[in-house]
């Protein structure tokens, strides 16, 4: 497999011949960002495969021009560790968070340095998430590092999302529930979201429905309840398309919540959270039942 300094310096000096500057490469940002580009280059990121892809066609360059007889590969083995760290919820229990912890640890004593930046900036938003949810809403600091107001600039910009897009955005609307956004911004973000669609990759599908439940969270929190039944409405159309029946309960839940604080209708809240309650009783998470029996309390 060929070295992160190696394929930079290939870049780079395709890059030169041809006489252009890295904004000129880069355009709208939307792809790659000047300073990823630059952290390629001087050998500090191995980029992935679509990344390098994007720099084909831009430089009007064969892959292998950059690859040459070498691959780009990341282990068959890391992926499957890396989806178990999708494959449930752990609703704030704190032995899940542990569980995963350890997977994590275990992902990065193997595969650490064979791993490119999205990949490692992706574990890094699963730590973070798992610390927000430790620490109940605490940040450990309110100052986003370079990397992250990259791919904050990326979300912005894209129209369609991958996996990594989409965990990267339910750690920023996590985070919007205790904290002051910017409204514009916030949104497009919004938008975006509710234009993804569904793939054949399970624990893509997964994310995307968990990022909408988080967006909910983040207006139930501020108290902007208007359009709750819109974001609903396209979980179900997801679940439906999908198969992933256990975000039921959540779908319902977020209904009583609007029904409760935006309807001031209590007789229907109370009527969607027994159903949620049924469905959940089902599906047998107990972690997931205590968690639901504890927003009712709260809301009824």
């Amino acid at each position: 497999m060929i070295n992160k300094e190696e394929l930079g310096l290939r870049i780079r000096q395709e890059r030169e011949k041809q006489g252009l500057s890295r904004e000129a490469l880069c355009g709208d940002e939307a792809e790659l960002t000047v300073r990823q580009l630059l952290r390629i280059e001087t050998g500090k990121s191995l980029p992935k495969l679509e990344k390098l892809e994007f720099l084909s066609r831009v430089l009007g360059a064969d892959i292998s021009t950059f690859l040459g007889e070498e691959k780009l590969d990341i282990p068959a083995e890391y992926f499957d560790l890396k989806y178990k760290l999708f494959k449930s919820s752990t609703y704030g229990d704190l032995e899940r968070l542990e569980q995963k912890r350890q997977l994590l640890e275990q992902i990065y004593e193997s595969y650490y340095h064979l791993l490119p930046e999205e990949e490692l900036f992706s574990l890094d938003i699963l730590e973070r998430i798992w610390d927000f949810i430790e620490s109940r809403g605490v940040l450990s600091s309110d100052t986003p590092d370079i990397l992250y107001e990259d791919y904050q600039k990326q979300l912005l910009l894209r129209k369609i999302y991958d996996l990594n897009d989409l965990l990267l955005l339910s750690y920023h609307f996590m985070c919007r529930q205790n904290k002051e956004y910017e409204l514009e911004n916030f949104t497009k973000l919004e938008e975006n979201l509710l234009n993804q669609t569904s793939n054949g990759d399970e624990f893509y599908n997964r994310e995307l429905l968990n990022c909408l439940s988080l967006l909910i969270g983040a207006h139930v929190a501020r108290g902007n309840m208007d359009n709750i039944l819109k974001i609903t409405e396209k979980m179900e159309g997801l679940v439906e398309l999908t198969a992933q029946h256990t975000y039921y309960p959540l779908i319902l839940t977020s209904k009583a919540k609007y029904y409760r604080y935006y309807e001031n209708n209590l007789q229907r809240a109370k009527e969607l959270y027994s159903e949620a309650l049924v469905m959940a009783k089902v599906f047998g998470d107990q972690v997931f039942l205590n968690h639901l029996e504890s927003e009712m309390r709260k809301d009824l």
